[in-house]
């Protein structure tokens, strides 16, 4: 009887161990922003959350949208920075808009770019936003390396969340922009 009791002790020390690493985070995602319908205070607006023993470092969310003019006013938890990743590998899932609490039909595509929200300070949870006047569609998300569930509902918790993506002739006018910049630098050249 002493050796099964001995034995259950290690293996319970053995568990409450090593149950932290086998712990997956838990993220809930809640897009609220006024653009797509809710009520936040920002065009885009995120309040992301985890189970109370769990923290994130880091959360992102796919745009179209790479000029940091086209910002302004963040919400950004203290002490945390955010940046717009336009490197290769910091694209997302997206999909047409979907309205809060349905289904998308997506991903079908993928956004260029990630806004990118991070702290060495981990938090259980906070609010994330900024106004963007552009139009939202269905992006996806990362926390902490969870992403989202495209067959949840968006906006809701673990689906995706909207985003910010230009309009066609604002792209259009962008590519055009870059294209006679790129003619300039190219006759100057010769």
């Amino acid at each position: 009887m002493k050796r099964f009791a001995y034995l259950l002790l290690v293996t319970a020390c053995v568990l409450g161990l090593t149950a932290p690493v086998f712990a997956q985070l838990t993220p809930t995602v809640l897009c609220q922003g006024n653009t797509c319908g809710a009520a936040g205070p920002r065009n885009y607006y995120y309040d992301v959350s985890v189970l109370e023993a769990q923290l994130f470092t880091s959360f992102g969310i796919g745009t179209h949208d790479a000029n940091p003019a086209n910002y302004s006013n963040w919400v950004t938890p203290a002490g945390w920075i955010v940046t717009i990743k336009t490197e290769p590998g910091w694209t997302m899932p997206d999909d047409p808009f979907t309205p809060h609490g349905q289904n998308t039909g997506g991903p079908t595509g993928l956004c260029p770019y990630t806004v990118f929200w991070n702290g060495s300070n981990g938090i259980v949870s906070g609010q994330f936003g900024f106004d963007n006047l552009n139009k939202p569609h269905d992006v996806g998300w990362v926390c902490s390396g969870v992403s989202e569930n495209w067959a949840s509902p968006v906006g809701t918790g673990t689906g995706p969340v909207h985003g910010p993506v230009p309009e066609p002739g604002s792209l259009l006018a962008l590519g055009s922009g870059l294209l006679a910049m790129a003619g300039t630098f190219v006759r100057r050249r010769s």
